[in-house]
Formats: structure tokens, C-alpha cells, sequence
């Protein structure tokens, strides 16, 4: 079962670009990467990750999330998902 407390351990925010089309400037928002930790007590470490990929402007999730309770494929998903970005220590 998955207990209420929920823990923020990693968020980062994608820069969004623009271009211009026909004439006309097109903005693309960037994107917004999450992974909280969640109280898990079926599982024998007693967490879960959750990660999942929001836009910015209208916060609607964007491809797909990640539910795992090992540290080594939420990394994996991280990676894949904000290049660039430091890893939460939460992760290490």
C-alpha cells in the first residue's frame, strides 16, 4: 500500500527554444522532469519512485513515467529524460 508521504528529490526545468515559421515566431515551451519518493509498505525497501515529464506551460504529462523501486533504472530514467542534468542524491 502507499502511504501519504511524498518527497520531492529531484526537478528540472528544460529551457524552451523558439523558431520562426512562415514568418512567424513559434515558441515551444520547455519541459519539466520530476522523480518523488513515495512511502511504500508492500515493498521490502519501503519506497517507491515515481518520475514523470510535464510541459511547462500547461504541466500535461509528456511521454512516458517511470515507477520503480530501484535507485539504478530511476538514474537510468533520469538520464534519458534531463540530459544534462545533475543527478538528486537521492539517486547516487
Amino acid at each position: 500500500m502507499i502511504g501519504l508521504h511524498a518527497e520531492l528529490v529531484g526537478l528540472w526545468l528544460s529551457d524552451g527554444w523558439r523558431f520562426e515559421r512562415d514568418g512567424d515566431e513559434v515558441v515551444v515551451p520547455g519541459t519539466v522532469v520530476e522523480v518523488v519518493r513515495i512511502e511504500d509498505a508492500a515493498r521490502p525497501d519501503g519506497y517507491l519512485f515515481v518520475g514523470r515529464v510535464l510541459d511547462a506551460e500547461t504541466q500535461a504529462p509528456i511521454g512516458q513515467g517511470c515507477r520503480t523501486g530501484t535507485k539504478w533504472r530511476m538514474r537510468r530514467w533520469w538520464f534519458e529524460n534531463a540530459p544534462g542534468a545533475l543527478l538528486p542524491e537521492e539517486l547516487a
